[in-house]
Formats: C-alpha cells, structure tokens, sequence
C-alpha cells in the first residue's frame, strides 16, 4: 500500500463510506463505522448490521469501494477491492475502535460544521459487524487536479 494512503488508513478521524453493488450491478452506499487495517493488502470495514441491502451484497462477495475523508482538509483517499471472509460480529477491540472512530469524527464534524453532538448522536447504529475487504486498487480522491490518480 501507498504510505500516505496507509496513514490515511490507519487514521480514527476520517469519514467512511461504503459502496457495494448487487448480482445485477445496482450501487448502494452506506456509511462505515471504522476501518482497520489488517495486513498489507487487507482492511476490516465496521458496518451497520441492520443495513440488510450492504450486507447482502457483502454475504455474496461484492466488489466495494471504501472511501475515507479528512472532515477538515477533505484530503480523500479510496480503495477499492472485494469482500472476502466472514462478515463476523465485533471483538472487543473491534468495539472500542468503533466508539473511538464515532467520537473522534463527531468532533471534527461538531469543529468544521457545528452540528451539535446529540443530532449526530441519532446516525449511530445499534449494532456493528466486522467486513474483511481485500484491496487491490487505491486512488486519491481529495477534491482538485489530482483526484483519481491512482496511488
């Protein structure tokens, strides 16, 4: 992996979002709740677990598209690969990265937009699951001339 979009990775302040296509290629996106990295080319994406459409698409090994923002510079980075393994509830350490990964994006929101905390508070899911992702392509995608250039 590039080392700028590994940092970028391995970042808690970033947003997330999912995007997985069907057997019949209709796109849905979502947002992720965390991610992981979990080896050189391998990343765990944490998941609504109530979002039936995502996990389905996931459950059948769809393509995917993770795309991980700066809330404050919008410096952008997007990998894309397969869903691969088992989509599993969170292990504890998985749960802590989640309740991290909400406060500190909830906070940069609450800096840059003002959005109070409490409304915020509403788009937290009940329940998360874990989804390995094996990446074989990444892109830049900070807004400008060089969004898309692959990393």
């Amino acid at each position: 992996m590039h080392e700028d979009a590994l940092e970028m990775l391995r970042r808690s302040d970033t947003t997330v979002i999912v995007a997985t296509v069907d057997a019949h290629g209709e796109p849905t996106a979502t947002r992720g709740w965390g991610l992981r990295v979990a080896g050189p080319d391998e990343v765990v994406v944490l998941l609504d677990a109530s979002d039936d459409v995502t996990l389905e698409n996931v459950a059948a090994g769809s393509r995917i598209a993770i795309t991980l923002a700066d809330v404050e510079t919008l410096h952008s980075v997007q990998v894309k690969g397969t869903t691969c393994g088992t989509v599993a509830e969170l292990c504890e350490e998985e749960v802590a990265e989640a309740e991290r990964f909400v406060d500190q994006v909830f906070d940069a929101i609450g800096r840059v937009d003002r959005t109070p905390r409490a409304v915020l508070e509403r788009w937290v899911p009940l329940r998360l699951v874990a989804c390995p992702v094996r990446i074989d392509a990444m892109f830049d995608q900070t807004p400008g001339p060089k969004a898309g250039a692959t990393l």
